[in-house]
């Protein structure tokens, strides 16, 4: 599904995902309705632990038919089902549905609220390699009692609906102003005007305003500066040759201070340090 379909992510989601991780050192991530993982708080890799039931005790199939089964619970429940999985971490997940079409799923996990770890996990590792360490990469699993987690899952089932109600996350072609998010993605040096989108999808100017407020809860012309400002970030770091002016340039922005003056009220730094970072 995910190979033929596009998605909108605001950049509103990786920085929320960052802070849940950051605050709770808790994995989170965004799957499309066929599985796909595409984008992760703090980019947080799988735990230790995790790759060593994969890729040495060989659960990974079994780690793959757990996840598939967790979404579909939620997905039958149209809510927040958490579970505890082969491994015996803590996971949960939740989807992700706008105009009645389920356009993907919220999971956190590989979590510990148990102290000793699982017996028949110890038991095939001994038998596999006999050390410890597996024991170890356990112990190095984030530990949150589960009274603490009984105040985490409502607040990330809280999150995920505010992700959902603000309408953060999209899939393309389903909505009308869908190809006017591709548009800006793709040519955002183009300077598009409320009057230019309002003719493209065939609606007065006021209407059109009102629908990017209503859909995504901002103007169009939030919505533009953001998705500019995630074109410049990824310049700036990919684009080693290209300077702060052409850059600016690529992004709409002729005046190369203006731009600075933008990106730093959105990111809270100016674009030349993470230029200079990369340099």
């Amino acid at each position: 599904m995910s190979n033929h379909i596009s998605f909108f992510l605001s950049d509103e989601v990786r920085k929320l995902f960052n802070h849940f991780t950051a605050l709770f050192d808790i994995r989170i991530a965004y799957f499309t309705p066929d599985g796909q993982e595409l984008t992760v708080g703090l980019d947080r890799s799988w735990c230790d632990y995790c790759t060593l039931l994969r890729m040495e005790l060989g659960d990974d199939g079994l780690c793959v038919k757990e996840d598939r089964a967790g979404r579909e619970a939620a997905r039958m429940k149209k809510d927040l089902v958490s579970y505890r999985c082969h491994g015996g971490l803590l996971e949960a997940v939740k989807p992700v549905i706008a105009y009645g079409e389920l356009i993907g799923f919220i999971m956190i996990g590989q979590v510990r609220i148990d102290d000793v770890l699982p017996h028949d996990k110890r038991v095939r590792w001994n038998d596999l390699r006999g050390d410890e360490s597996l024991a170890a990469s356990w112990g190095a699993v984030p530990r949150i009692p589960r009274v603490k987690m009984d105040h985490i899952l409502p607040l990330f089932s809280s999150l995920v609906d505010l992700i959902i109600a603000r309408h953060m996350i999209a899939i393309l072609g389903r909505h009308p102003l869908d190809p006017i998010f591709a548009r800006m993605a793709e040519h955002p040096d183009e300077m598009l005007r409320l009057s230019d989108v309002a003719g493209m999808v065939g609606k007065s100017r006021s209407r059109t305003a009102h629908l990017f407020t209503e859909v995504y809860g901002k103007s169009f012309k939030v919505m533009q500066r953001e998705i500019r400002m995630t074109k410049a970030a990824e310049l700036l770091t990919a684009s080693k040759g290209a300077g702060i002016k052409e850059i600016a340039a690529r992004c709409g922005y002729e005046d190369p201070l203006y731009f600075s003056r933008v990106f730093r009220k959105h990111y809270g730094i100016p674009p030349s340090k993470i230029h200079a970072s990369t340099g």
